[in-house]
């Protein structure tokens, strides 16, 4: 058998030996994501799982360690028994800084979620921004992942991707996502967070300060802020596909609301 650190997989029957815990590896546009026990819903040939918890893509074999590094920003250890310790998003490196460019000034306090929506907004849109395109946004924004967000205020956010012990660390997961959703091999740093913030959940006692609880809640929230920036991502990449009518402005501007804040997209 083969033993991942969430389940075992008897390659001989291509199946696991017991079902798949996560939850949010099922997805209803996709039937086969139901069957538990399959190993990369049957695809061996192009996937990979090897937390036992939610299936990749394999690493391209000739990226370096030190070119995922500079490229996507996973820079660290990896999380896990042995003693995984920084977070898949350090500070520094991977694509972009976070500076300014062609687009509006690098904003980094905001006093609530419709005023980070607008941000977020006038970056996609272009205010200043000339020709720019969706993989400009998507570097920019993944390059303020790193930005200090210590003075914003968590105010005015949908309450699932702020609570509990969530509050301002939702800006960085969602400048993250959404950066990586519209970067050319961002999945693989998404991923990466994605998978941190599933062991923090199921395995919380590999992570340190606080409680177990607290750091199992907090997990369900980071995934939130996840899945809201990689939702961003697709409303962004929408955007550029259009003809950028007015109305398409305006359904942007909508669409990032309603996916952020309380008020929806009014």
């Amino acid at each position: 058998m083969d033993h991942t650190w969430f389940r075992k997989n008897e390659n001989r029957a291509g199946r696991w030996t017991s079902p798949d815990p996560y939850n949010g590896s099922m997805k209803i546009g996709d039937p086969q994501s139901f069957n538990r026990y399959s190993y990369v819903e049957n695809q061996p040939t192009n996937f990979v799982d090897p937390s036992g918890l939610l299936m990749m893509q394999p690493r391209p074999r000739e990226m370096s360690s030190m070119e995922i590094c500079w490229r996507y920003g996973i820079c660290s250890n990896p999380v896990g028994p042995t003693g995984g310790g920084e977070e898949e998003f350090p500070g520094g490196g991977g694509l972009g800084g976070g500076g300014a460019g062609d687009g509006p000034a690098v904003k980094t306090q905001f006093s609530n979620c419709d005023d980070f929506a607008t941000y977020l907004y006038q970056v996609a849109t272009g205010s200043n921004f000339g020709n720019h395109s969706a993989l400009e946004v998507g570097t920019r924004l993944f390059g303020e992942r790193s930005n200090d967000f210590s003075r914003s205020k968590a105010d005015g956010f949908l309450t699932s991707l702020i609570e509990p012990y969530q509050g301002i660390g939702v800006y960085r997961h969602i400048v993250a996502h959404a950066g990586a959703y519209l970067i050319p091999g961002g999945s693989i740093p998404s991923y990466g967070q994605e998978l941190r913030d599933i062991y923090q959940q199921y395995a919380p006692s590999w992570f340190p300060g606080g409680s177990s609880q607290e750091r199992q809640e907090e997990a369900v929230a980071d995934r939130a802020g996840n899945a809201a920036g990689w939702k961003v991502g697709e409303h962004i990449s929408s955007f550029f596909s259009s003809n950028k009518t007015r109305k398409d402005y305006d359904n942007l501007k909508k669409a990032i609301k309603s996916t952020l804040c309380s008020g929806g997209g009014q």
